[in-house]
């Protein structure tokens, strides 16, 4: 049994909503700009640790992104991607000036998938694709490309961070791949939502710079321990059972209870996009409403190059 660190979040927030995206392979059409603009942000990030400077990373990345609106046959989908380009120039000035702020000794990979064997049951295999694998302070370090909301707690989502299933995963399968590396944690480098210039007057054309640098753009480092990537490794085991009960019930005609918090979104105030499916408004098989998922170990947006 394959499982990807996603789904394996996916499956905890809602066992439904994981059959529909990771077994039936299908996930709604419909647009999120914050998620647009944060696959953009890792696209660019790619970019720029693959050899290119910033600016060029950002200027490749916008043009993959106005293409990709272009290619959507969903006008809600065409309009969250153009809106997340829209959000990309109101950062690419502060953006174009990202470095690292730790003293980044080399970095070792990029967006590169691996797939180890669960150390506890051979049958399991765990999936994953880490932005970038780097040294600092001698230490191996997982670098996450991350654009945060301007109000959120840098410090209580920093702690969160330790606990994360994402994160002790990565850090595990790192340590099984650089063995004799020791392993320090996750790096975040943080794009915050925050306005960088006020709006454009007769004096000041091009607007007064508002923030520094350093308050949009936050490097931060957590630890990870071994002892929580231990726990994390044990729940991906009753995890695992549990999916494959799901789907085998599934099998039977008895589909998997669902997360009803989520139906209204995530803050309550749209509905969810499988709710036509849930309410039997619609079916997965509906090409308006939903696609097949896309494999995101399938290229690295640096191929062919």
């Amino acid at each position: 049994m394959i499982l990807n660190v996603s789904s394996i979040k996916s499956f905890q927030r809602c066992r439904l909503r994981w059959y529909f995206e990771w077994q039936m392979d299908r996930v709604p059409r419909i647009g999120n700009v914050a998620l647009e603009f944060g696959k953009l942000l890792h696209v660019i990030f790619e970019i720029h640790f693959r050899g290119h400077p910033m600016p060029e990373a950002i200027r490749r990345g916008r043009a993959m992104w106005e293409i990709l609106a272009e290619q959507c046959t969903s006008e809600s989908e065409r309009l969250a991607v153009r809106d997340a380009v829209e959000v990309l120039d109101t950062f690419r000035e502060p953006l174009s000036y990202w470095q690292d702020r730790f003293p980044i000794e080399r970095t070792l990979e990029v967006e590169t998938p691996f797939l180890i064997h669960h150390p506890y049951a051979e049958e399991i295999q765990i999936k994953g694709r880490p932005d970038r694998m780097a040294v600092c302070y001698g230490k191996l370090f997982h670098v996450q490309n991350r654009s945060l909301a301007g109000s959120k707690n840098i410090g209580l989502y920093s702690e969160l961070a330790t606990e994360d299933m994402h994160e002790l995963l990565y850090a595990w399968a790192m340590t099984k791949k650089y063995p004799d590396i020791p392993y320090g944690g996750t790096i975040y480098n943080l794009l915050r939502k925050l306005r960088y210039r006020s709006a454009p007057t007769k004096a000041h054309p091009e607007g007064k710079q508002q923030r520094a640098l350093s308050e949009l753009l936050v490097q931060q480092a957590i630890p990870i321990m071994p002892a929580a990537q231990e726990r994390a490794l044990h729940d991906v085991v009753w995890i695992a059972g549990e999916m494959e009960r799901t789907i085998k019930r599934a099998a039977e005609g008895i589909l998997p209870a669902r997360n009803r918090e989520l139906d209204g979104g995530w803050f309550g105030n749209s509905r969810d996009p499988y709710w036509p499916v849930i309410t039997g408004q619609a079916t997965l098989a509906d090409e308006a409403l939903y696609k097949n998922r896309d494999d995101p170990y399938a290229r690295s947006v640096m191929e062919g190059e």
